[in-house]
């Protein structure tokens, strides 16, 4: 490996960021699933109230604005608890492992 790279990384100066992939490749859902699992909520749940605006927002697949309509309806606290549930991986994978042996603050 480059020295200045090795230099740079134990210089406390650089930064290491992590996309999504390495969720994606364990199988945690993504933006989609979770905007889908919050409507479907919303609809079990929300009876009486108007759908309209998750509707629409989960149709352009405005994924924010999906999510806060959804907590409009049935409340912050228990979206968060359902869409935990729905926050497991399907595959196992010790990448989140080998990224943390990397020491970059």
């Amino acid at each position: 490996m480059d020295p200045f790279l090795i230099d740079y990384l134990k210089s406390g100066q650089a930064w290491l960021l992590v996309g999504s992939g390495p969720s994606s490749a364990m199988g945690y859902p993504m933006w989609g699933a979770l905007a889908a699992s919050s409507v479907a909520l919303a609809r079990s749940e929300g009876v009486g109230h108007d759908l309209s605006r998750l509707e629409s927002a989960a149709k352009a697949n405005d994924y924010p604005s999906t999510m806060e309509e959804a907590a409009a309806i049935v409340g912050l606290p228990r979206l968060i608890q359902y869409l935990r549930g729905t926050l497991t991986p399907s595959t196992a994978s010790k990448v989140y492992e080998y990224l943390e042996r990397y020491r970059i603050r």
